[in-house]
This record gives structure tokens, sequence and C-alpha cells, in this order.
């Protein structure tokens, strides 16, 4: 048996706009642009959960980043090194770090920091770890090879980059939504509006593949203005 995914995103509105982890970046034709810097980021999140219903396991149930029930926690503190690939025959590399009470044990890839036996997983995690290299076709045809997050869904696991206020509690999101794919990833813009990348990945949520077959993953995405956009995805 095969499984399939297919998603459709539409956004609209002031305020909305597409995550940039479901857009891929156009490569500029200034071919004489000093090399991006290494650049260094940071994210950390807190919060505090009270259920009314007062469970006697201290658990709330069908909840995804805030299953303890009356307590305060760091769910995450996120540090990104990286280096943006934006033009022919760039080098660029990305690597996210998280540790936390919450958000590392639930995001964590089979095989890597989440034991593939017992699902067991940890309070740190390598959310993404990539290297990426601009090829002269066109536009630039981006390569990205290594674990990265998933660019199905609006919602994301990212921190700093991918933080929205559409952000939710949603089953759909914690429980239907993928979060990384280890392999590789080809991206192309056709246009200002269009582009596209494709997929060659061990499955979803694994970075060591659980079947002798790798999943393969579409995506074309369209921004006719910046308040409305259009992804649509697909992955076998």
């Amino acid at each position: 048996m095969r499984r399939f995914l297919i998603s459709l995103i539409v956004t609209a509105g002031a305020g909305f706009g597409p995550s940039p982890l479901c857009f891929v970046q156009s490569a500029p034709d200034a071919k004489d642009a000093p090399a991006p810097p290494i650049q260094i980021n940071a994210f950390a999140s807190a919060g505090y959960t009270y259920n009314f219903n007062h469970p006697d396991s201290g658990t709330n149930a069908y909840r995804v980043y805030d299953a303890d029930d009356r307590t305060a926690e760091l769910s995450v503190v996120e540090l990104v090194v990286q280096k943006a690939a934006v033009k022919a025959w760039d080098f660029g590399f990305r690597a996210d770090m998280v540790a936390g009470r919450s958000i590392p044990k639930v995001e964590a890839a089979s095989g890597l920091f989440r034991d593939p036996d017992t699902g067991k997983a940890h309070d740190y995690d390598l959310q993404q770890a990539f290297a990426s290299l601009v090829l002269p076709v066109g536009s630039g045809l981006k390569l990205d090879a290594g674990k990265f997050i998933t660019s199905l869904g609006y919602e994301v696991i990212e921190s700093y980059d991918g933080y929205n206020d559409n952000a939710s509690r949603s089953f759909l999101f914690g429980y239907a939504i993928l979060f990384t794919h280890t392999g590789l990833r080809a991206g192309y813009s056709f246009s200002d509006r269009l582009s596209g990348q494709l997929l060659l990945v061990e499955g979803w949520d694994n970075d060591r593949d659980n079947n002798s077959t790798p999943s393969e993953g579409a995506q074309l995405a369209w921004t006719p203005n910046p308040s409305i956009s259009l992804a649509v995805t697909a992955m076998a």
C-alpha cells in the first residue's frame, strides 16, 4: 500500500502571507553581488497551560505541545546558524538546534534523536541541518541536501522565521501535518509569482527510512500579489 498526501493552501487578506518555508526563493541575477554573511539567530518560547477539568493524570488529552496541565514550561530555545545561497554557484548551509520541554519531543525524527523502536525522544533536537547549492540554470536551480522542515501546510514548526499569527492548537496541525524530511530538495522560480520544488526524501518525520522505497514530493506555488497566495503540494 502506498500513502498519498495532497494539500491545497489558499490565504488571502491583509496581514496574511505565505510561510517562508512554503515557497522557493529566487536566485538574483546580480552575478557580482557579495556573498551573504553567516547569520546567527535565536528564538525562545515559554508558556503556562491550565485545564479547568483538572485531569487526575496531569495530562491534557489530545494536545500536542501543551500536554502538561497546570505547568509552566520552557517550550523551546532555538539557535540557528546559516549562510544563504542566492546566486549561481553559491554554497550555503543551515543548522537549527533546539532544546526545551515540549517542542523537541514532538518534532524529533525517528532514527536521529528519537528511538525508532520505543519512540522515545529527548529535550533536544537537530531540527534542520542541510547544505545548499545554486546551479546556473535559468533563474537559479537551488539544491538542498540534508534534513529540512516540510513544505506541506501553512502552519510550521519553525520558530523565528516561520512564526505567524495564524498558529493554532488544531488537530490538523498537531496530528495531520508532517514535520520534517531528510533527503534532497530542488527549488526553482519560474517568475516573481510562480515557483516550484521537488523532493526525494526518507518519507516524513524519519531520519532513517522505514521501508525500501523513498518518498517523492512536488509543490507549485503561485503568489499573484502580496495579500493572496496559493500552494498545491503532493507527496507519495
